[in-house]
């Protein structure tokens, strides 16, 4: 599904943080809510991303959701998370939408925000 939202837009990076120990387990881009961004996370998520958000709720937690960077323009989000992707491996988190082996992200395609899963 393609965005509607014009080029000339902004939208954000954001993280997925376990509230268990304040680790980043996911980042992602949006144009959305960061809220509206969450529930699409929980109702429709990736394999590793669903076990994570089972694990929390059955301890009846949710993950917090934080922004990295706000303000980004539409036309340069992938890139922004590309980069921020690469910062978090640098400095040695595990992302659950990385593949593990090859520090790929798993997000593949044209610029989120849409609640379109990216990270399969």
């Amino acid at each position: 599904m393609r965005s509607t939202r014009p080029p000339w837009g902004t939208g954000r990076v954001y993280a997925l943080v376990d509230p268990r120990d304040g680790r980043r387990r996911y980042i992602g881009q949006s144009v959305q809510s960061l809220g509206v961004r969450l529930c699409g996370h929980r109702k429709n998520p990736s394999p590793r991303v669903g076990r994570w958000l089972g694990e929390l709720q059955d301890e009846g937690m949710l993950p917090r959701i934080e922004v990295v960077r706000d303000g980004v323009p539409y036309a340069e989000l992938g890139s922004a998370e590309r980069e921020e992707i690469a910062l978090a491996l640098l400095r040695g988190e595990e992302l659950l939408n990385v593949k593990k082996a090859t520090g790929v992200a798993r997000s593949q395609g044209t610029a989120s925000g849409t609640g379109a899963r990216r990270d399969r």
